[in-house]
């Protein structure tokens, strides 16, 4: 008896029933050349993550040879690639369906360095994370939302080590669960499609949403510490903007688009007719929103305006420039105003 298996067949020739699987790359490839408007869009986003990924590429040489903080210099480079990281896995998602989960977990492994590193960023604007936590200390009652005033939450030495731990447990929590994924998606036991009570995506999306609500209180919290001091010369508000949203497409918007589909606000039909077409919706929008918000994140990080002069060199502080080793260095004095003039000419360099 002949028990050939029929392959599955372009999209336009799948069945009124929506599919488990996600097709192969031939499938999806043969379905996009079939239809001039989405192989028209493919091209575009390729050439356009191809243009991301060479803009990166230059920003990571420039940081590198115009940011003297070692420290910094690596903070810096990690933030500016967060969006091409996310346009490469997305696109490369869209190419490969059946890879997308991988795909995810290495976006996400790559956001979670970035984000402590965007951290370790905005206390390096202070000088270091001693002076941050002195910094933040004398701001008082802070609030712990943007909308509003209350609730509001004081910084003290134990609470910023809260404050550091929201960060690292998204850090470390988000990659585990998409690893976690990994495993049962291999082994056929998890259904993005299924949100019943035995269903694994319920409860690993439930960890998922509360551990990035805690890092995005977190982030709330300190951007409101930090706003005072910080604004005028080092665009906070314009970074922690970036970050946020960041958080939000990696770890939210995935949410959302699994909770259309489950209801079928978004309808299984080509060009992704598949029960996991929020994954490929989640590509789709990623990359499109990575196009849109990288220019911004080029616009205040690939510069020497605002990424080079601390805090502590431009106020009254403990620390002096020291023109023999290029550096700063702790002194017990009020700096000169000559030098506190130096320090500030160094943050007015013009964006290249």
């Amino acid at each position: 008896m002949d028990t050939t298996v029929v392959p599955t067949t372009a999209l336009s020739n799948i069945s009124d029933e929506c599919p488990v699987n996600d097709l192969s790359s031939k499938e999806v490839w043969r379905a996009v050349q079939d239809n001039t408007a989405w192989l028209a869009g493919f091209m575009v986003l390729t050439a356009g993550t191809g243009i991301m990924f060479l803009s990166f590429l230059e920003a990571c040489v420039f940081v590198a040879r115009k940011i003297p903080h070692g420290g910094r210099t690596t903070s810096l480079i990690w933030i500016i690639g967060i969006y091409p990281a996310f346009a490469v896995t997305s696109l490369l998602g869209l190419y490969f369906p059946r890879a997308v989960v991988l795909c995810n977990l290495t976006a996400s492994l790559y956001f979670s360095v970035s984000l402590y590193q965007a951290w370790l960023l905005f206390m390096f604007y202070f000088g270091d994370e001693e002076s941050a936590c002195d910094h933040m200390m004398k701001q008082g009652e802070i609030s712990m939302f943007l909308c509003c005033k209350k609730p509001t939450f004081r910084i003290t030495e134990s609470r910023y080590r809260l404050l550091k731990a929201g960060i690292l447990q998204v850090a470390t929590l988000q990659p585990l669960i998409l690893f976690i994924e990994d495993i049962l998606w291999l082994n056929g036991t998890y259904n993005t499609s299924e949100f019943g009570w035995n269903d694994a995506f319920l409860y690993l999306n439930f960890v998922s949403l509360t551990s990035t609500t805690v890092a995005l209180v977190t982030l709330v919290i300190t951007y409101n510490a930090s706003r005072m001091v910080l604004q005028r010369h080092y665009y906070i508000t314009q970074k922690f903007l970036v970050i946020t949203l960041a958080l939000i497409f990696a770890n939210l918007q995935i949410f959302v688009l699994h909770s259309l589909t489950y209801w079928d606000v978004i309808p299984c039909e080509p060009p992704f007719k598949t029960t996991q077409r929020a994954n490929r919706y989640q590509s789709l929008i990623l990359l499109v929103e990575s196009f849109l918000v990288y220019p911004v994140v080029l616009w205040y990080f690939r510069t020497r305006k605002g990424n080079v002069v601390a805090v502590l060199d431009t106020m009254e502080t403990k620390f002096e420039f020291d023109e023999t080793s290029n550096g700063y260095i702790k002194t017990h004095r009020k700096p000169p105003k000559s030098i506190i003039s130096r320090r500030q000419t160094h943050n007015t360099y013009t964006r290249l």
